[in-house]
């Protein structure tokens, strides 16, 4: 039995949004459990393909992203205009089996935050918060456009987008093999500063 977990959002800003077709047809049956990065075009297909979780030598990791290679992924990403462009996605797949419940099958790959923003205080006894943002990354990996993904941590993805915007992200090649703005999903971390009482 599969369970399929997608990470995709939807926004102004809009991930790349992949098809079940392509996750059955294309996602390793011998593993129990993989992570997959895409960056995908405006037309939908897979330019580039990363195996994050688990770690596997870079021959193993290009055998399992190969099949992917100039296929669609499904929907393309979206600017905050609206128009088709570049985007990086990432899709779990977990294979699960019928003696397993749900809490035992949640995976083990817990992604790394892209940012770590020390705070001195935080809502209530919380000693640390995680917010996903959308944003879009300009041909010098920086930020161009920055917004929530969910509607409950604006004030967090407002700080969060203020605080990413002078720091360089990863330049990815478009098909023409020049760099290109993308769409991708950040993950900040608010820490407290226990140092700071």
């Amino acid at each position: 039995m599969l369970s399929f977990l997608l990470f995709l959002q939807a926004a102004g800003i809009a991930m790349p949004d992949a098809d079940a077709r392509f996750m059955r047809r294309y996602m390793p049956g011998y593993l129990a459990e993989v992570q997959m990065e895409f960056f995908v075009t405006p037309r939908g297909n897979v330019l580039e393909c990363t195996v994050l979780y688990p770690r596997v030598s870079d021959e193993l990791g290009a055998q399992l992203c190969e099949p992917t290679i100039g296929k669609r992924l499904g929907s393309p990403a979206r600017g905050p205009d609206g128009e088709r462009t570049y985007g990086m996605t990432a899709a779990t797949i977990v294979r699960s089996t019928r003696s397993e419940s749900p809490s035992e099958r949640d995976g083990n790959f817990v992604p790394s935050p892209d940012l770590v923003i020390s705070v001195s205080t935080m809502p209530g006894e919380k000693e640390r918060h995680t917010v996903n943002v959308l944003v879009l990354i300009d041909e010098e990996g920086r930020i161009q456009d920055c917004e929530s993904q969910a509607r409950s941590e604006d004030g967090f993805a407002a700080v969060a987008c203020e605080q990413s915007v002078g720091h360089q992200f990863a330049i990815h090649r478009g098909e023409d093999r020049v760099p290109a703005r993308y769409v991708d999903s950040i993950r900040v971390d608010f820490v407290l500063d226990t140092a700071a009482d």
